[in-house]
């Protein structure tokens, strides 16, 4: 009768992993719209002897914050029509 236990035990293990995740992928209950949010722009973080920094700049991106090795380039995205 040991196997039937094991196998009884595996399946409410199953089923606690089951609602484990659920609760983690909808927090507040299935009905939350957890759809994602478009993001507004994109960052890239560059050591400035990056020789690709000439190309993200020729691709709009923009040096917004600068550490003594690393630059932070940020770009807008393109609006939805």
């Amino acid at each position: 009768m040991p196997a039937i236990r094991n196998r009884h035990s595996r399946s409410n293990f199953t089923c606690s992993l089951h609602k484990l995740w659920a609760h983690i992928v909808h927090p507040f209950g299935p009905s939350l719209d957890l759809r994602p949010i478009p993001a507004e722009s994109m960052a890239l973080f560059v050591l400035k002897n990056n020789p690709a920094f000439r190309f993200y700049e020729r691709h709009g991106f923009e040096v917004v914050r600068e550490t003594h090795t690393t630059l932070v380039m940020r770009r807008a995205l393109a609006e939805e029509a």
